[in-house]
This record gives structure tokens, sequence and C-alpha cells, in this order.
């Protein structure tokens, strides 16, 4: 994604998000499983950074504080990835930050994602 798209993605935020870093897992393609941690939480949307790249528009299984979580309970949501861009490297390992919107998520998963943020 061109830095002008990644923009207007977050320009397009409509929810408050704050700043969340617990352990996640991204499941694509029906089996492809990546480990993660989040970098910010909203109700509507997520963003991570891993070592592996997702690709525009997929759909994914988002799975949120997997393992030690600062929400109250672990979540798990359907999403489309809204971008995937190079962060960078830690000890040779390539980084990639990828947003994601959820969809579908229900009304108890929302308020859970408010009760964290608040």
């Amino acid at each position: 994604m061109n830095s002008i798209a990644h923009s207007a993605a977050f320009q397009r935020r409509t929810h408050f998000r704050g700043s969340v870093r617990v352990p996640a897992r991204v499941t694509a393609g029906g089996s492809r499983a990546l480990d993660a941690l989040t970098v910010d939480l909203s109700i509507d949307r997520v963003s991570l950074v891993s070592t592996q790249q997702v690709k525009l528009g997929e759909e994914c299984l988002v799975e949120i504080g997997i393992g030690r979580s600062g929400l109250v309970r672990p979540l798990a949501a359907k999403a489309t990835v809204l971008y995937c861009i190079a962060a960078g490297s830690v000890r040779g390992l390539a980084l990639f930050h990828s947003g994601f919107r959820f969809t579908g998520l229900s009304s108890e998963a929302q308020q859970m994602i408010a009760a964290t943020l608040a």
C-alpha cells in the first residue's frame, strides 16, 4: 500500500483508538497462522506488528489476548486487512505493521473493547 492510501486509511477512523499491547494471532487463508503483537485497538479496528505479511483485502480471524491479556478475556473476530507495510527489523527479522477492520463484531465484544480502552 502506498503512503497516500495508508494515510487515507488512518483518516477514516470513526472510533477512539487506544494503545493496547497484548499478544495476538492472525489466521489467514483458512490455515496460515501468524503470531503478532497489538499496537492499538478500537471497537472497529486493530493494528498489529508481526514478522509476516498479510495480503490487502484478505479475510482473517484475529485473536487478541492470546496467553497474557489486558482484555477482560481473549477476543476472536473476523477481520479484513486494510494495509500491511514494512516497519523495519529487529534482530535480523523483518517487521510488518498491519491494520484490520473487524467484520461482524458482536456488541458484547465491542463493549469488552470499550471497557478495555476506558
